[in-house]
């Protein structure tokens, strides 16, 4: 089955143009695909995404993560700074089918996605869904949403965090890590997105 291109009045265009993904015929709006990346089994803790295209609305990272051991998941590094500055915000939403807090962190180095909370192991899997805004835009800071669920098989934790990098330059590089010691294995899968502006 294809998909069919709309007008911005939601009726088809004249000629039906049948397109069969969404990535044909440069959609707007679609989801496009930009780097993958899996853990090696030994030693990647840190997944760095670089040379980010300045092409798109907005970046979309889904993450799902078995881990060697225990950590946090952390997005950090932006624009391969080391962290050197501390113009990172976040605000998180914590639950775990019992009970719910809520916390606000100001002035860090790093945008912890699972504060103060272990995820990771290699046999129950963390996955996350990262929205970052506006990206490439040189004249306003870069927000992030995010939503992690670590599965402890029954008895896990929920975080919705609310993250700010409070710099005007573009995003042109990042990177994800366990923020330990602690490994990715060769089972995790961190995919980087990109989504287009939506068409006038």
């Amino acid at each position: 089955m294809g998909v069919y291109e709309l007008s911005g009045a939601g009726s088809l265009k004249t000629g039906r143009t049948l397109y069969t993904s969404m990535n044909a015929g440069n959609q707007y709006g679609a989801m496009v695909p930009i780097a993958s990346a899996v853990g090696n089994g030994t030693s990647t803790s840190a997944i760095v995404f670089s040379n980010i295209p300045q092409i798109y609305q907005d970046l979309y990272l889904v993450i799902y993560s078995l881990q060697s051991g225990a950590g946090s998941l952390i997005i950090d590094n932006f624009n391969l700074d080391g962290n050197a500055n501390s113009n990172r915000s976040y605000t998180k939403l914590q639950g775990d089918g019992t009970s719910a807090t809520s916390a606000r962190v100001a002035n860090a180095a790093t945008i912890s996605l699972t504060p103060g909370y272990s995820t990771g192991s290699s046999t129950i899997p963390t996955t996350a869904a990262i929205h970052i805004l506006n990206y490439a835009n040189t004249s306003a800071y870069k927000t992030i949403l995010s939503r992690v669920a670590a599965d402890a098989n029954g008895s896990g934790t929920t975080f919705l965090n609310v993250g700010m990098w409070a710099s005007t330059s573009a995003l042109t590089a990042f990177q994800i890590s366990t923020g330990s010691a602690n490994y990715f294995t060769v089972n995790a899968l961190i995919t980087l997105y990109g989504i287009r502006a939506v068409s006038s």
